[in-house]
């Protein structure tokens, strides 16, 4: 009886000590595209979204209220990524989503359309553009880089979610990026 209370002690101070906006262990009620995915919720729980289990999770605050989920697998380690930014932030004027498309939006040759969708009852705003991943110098190009980008308008500002990867290999990851907008709630 003292090792199952010790045990269940233990339990509970790792649990105590886990980060704030730390994802929660998975469950097994969904995967996409072969990728566990979880509940994550924020440490300031604006919103709440599946994200994918085994992908690092990177909680900057320098830009404002932002997280970014790196995938550690595939023949480019951490080149795949999925990205959730919360406008306005601390290091931009941005604040509406409408403004954003104006002045930052889909950039370059083969950049899509800016298409306004309409799901679970949410307004998103959906484009994709492409451009050169650069080496350290600058100077060397390694690869493509396609971001697929969804803003969702929102009480006071939007979020802007973005999945990037190698543009020969973005599909692999993409589908993992649609299951976490379509499970994309914001708080109120």
């Amino acid at each position: 009886m003292k090792t199952f209370v010790l045990a269940a002690a233990l339990l509970a101070l790792a649990a105590a000590c886990r980060r704030p906006g730390t994802p929660s262990p998975p469950k097994a009620d969904g995967s996409a595209a072969g990728v566990t995915m979880i509940d994550y919720r924020p440490a300031d729980g604006a919103y709440g979204c599946r994200a994918p289990a085994r992908w690092r999770t990177d909680e900057e605050s320098a830009w404002g209220p932002a997280v970014t989920f790196l995938d550690p697998d595939g023949p480019r380690p951490y080149s795949h990524s999925i990205s959730i930014l919360r406008y306005p932030g601390k290091a931009d004027s941005f604040t509406s989503a409408a403004q954003y498309l104006k002045e930052a939006g889909p950039e370059g040759a083969d950049a899509g359309p800016v298409v306004k969708t309409t799901e679970d009852g949410l307004t998103l705003y959906r484009y994709h553009e492409t451009k050169p991943f650069r080496s350290l110098n600058g100077r060397t190009v390694l690869y493509q880089l396609r971001d697929d980008v969804v803003l969702l308008p929102v009480k006071g500002g939007f979020y802007r979610l973005t999945h990037s990867a190698p543009d020969g290999e973005y599909l692999t990851t993409l589908p993992v990026f649609e299951a976490l907008v379509k499970s994309f709630r914001p708080k109120g």
